[in-house]
């Protein structure tokens, strides 16, 4: 598995900085929030082999990629992320993103 190349897929399938707002990880999962769900390249995602599964719940949006798998991929996608996050990310939260993110840094990561 090349985490670098799966992290970049990823962060192209759920359209890169301009859709994505947030990101953490648990054991076997990616969880973002996102601004927008629909553009979601589902195909993609589904074409990349690391990926087990995808869902929505309670504002987020997982993707399912297994233990040994996750954290590395979560440590490729920081960088993506880092330079527009930094400066954006408590601005462009409405109240229920907001209360996600903090209650997802309740559970912790691994």
């Amino acid at each position: 598995m090349d985490a670098k190349t799966v992290a970049q897929n990823i962060f192209d399938a759920l359209g890169g900085n301009e859709n994505i707002i947030s990101l953490v990880y648990c054991a076997t999962r990616l969880r973002f929030v996102l601004s927008d769900d629909s553009i979601v390249d589902e195909h993609k995602l589904a074409q990349i082999s690391e990926v087990t599964g995808t869902f929505r719940t309670a504002g987020q949006y997982q993707i399912i990629l297994g233990l040994g798998t996750v954290k590395a991929v979560h440590d490729e996608l920081l960088p993506l992320l880092e330079q527009s996050q930094q400066s954006t990310e408590s601005d462009s939260l409405n109240p229920v993103q907001r209360a996600v993110k903090a209650l997802s840094g309740l559970v912790g990561k691994d």
